[in-house]
C-alpha cells in the first residue's frame, strides 16, 4: 500500500481518536515504508504506551523535537513530513481504516500462528498452555 494510503492511514489514527485506540495495539511501525512516516508512529506508540491515549499534532512535534535536540536537520525533516500529513486531503477514509485494520490483524495473527507452530513442532508440551491463549 503506497506513500498516500500509508500518510492517510496516519492522519485517521491522529485525527480519529476512537479508530486510533482501535489499531494502536495492533499497528507496527514497520508495515510503514517512508523512513519518517515510521519514526512518528513509533512516537505516537510511545506516548500512547505512556499517557493511554492519542497524541495531538502539537504533541508529537514537540516530542520530535525533544529528541532530535542536538540533530535539527532530522528533527525537521520528522515535523515536516508531520505537517504534510496534517494538511493531506484524505480521499475514501473508510478503505484505507478498513484495509488497514485488516492488515494489522493478518499480521499479528501471522506472527502469532509462527509461534504455535514453533511449540508444536518442537514438542515442547509443557508450553502447551500458551497454545491455549490463541484459541
Amino acid at each position: 500500500l503506497g506513500f498516500n494510503f500509508q500518510q492517510s492511514l496516519i492522519k485517521a489514527i491522529i485525527e480519529d481518536k476512537k479508530y486510533g485506540d482501535t489499531i494502536i495495539d495492533v499497528i507496527d511501525s514497520k508495515y510503514f515504508e517512508n523512513a519518517s512516516f515510521k519514526y512518528i508512529m513509533e512516537n505516537v506508540k510511545e506516548y500512547y504506551d505512556g499517557y493511554n491515549k492519542i497524541p495531538e499534532y502539537e504533541t508529537i512535534a514537540q516530542k520530535i523535537m525533544a529528541e532530535n535536540g542536538a540533530n535539527k536537520e532530522s528533527g525537521k525533516r520528522h515535523i515536516d513530513t508531520l505537517e504534510a500529513i496534517k494538511g493531506f486531503d484524505q480521499k475514501d477514509i473508510d478503505y484505507v481504516k478498513d484495509t488497514a485494520l485488516n492488515f494489522c490483524k493478518q499480521q499479528n495473527l501471522k506472527k502469532e500462528l509462527k509461534v504455535v507452530s514453533t511449540i508444536i513442532e518442537s514438542g515442547e508440551f509443557e508450553s502447551y498452555n500458551k497454545i491455549e491463549i490463541f484459541c
